[in-house]
C-alpha cells in the first residue's frame, strides 16, 4: 500500500519528491527502488 501510494504521488506531483524523498531513505530504504524507477 504505502509503494502503491508513493507510485501515485510521484506520477501526480514530481515537486513533492524532494521533500519526502530523505525521509522515506533513512524510514525504508526499499521504497528507493521505486522511486528510482521513475527517474
Amino acid at each position: 500500500m504505502c509503494i502503491a501510494y508513493e507510485r501515485n504521488t510521484a506520477k501526480k506531483s514530481h515537486q513533492l519528491l524532494p521533500r519526502w524523498i530523505p525521509q522515506k531513505r533513512s524510514e525504508k530504504k526499499g521504497t528507493m527502488k521505486s522511486v528510482n524507477h521513475y527517474f
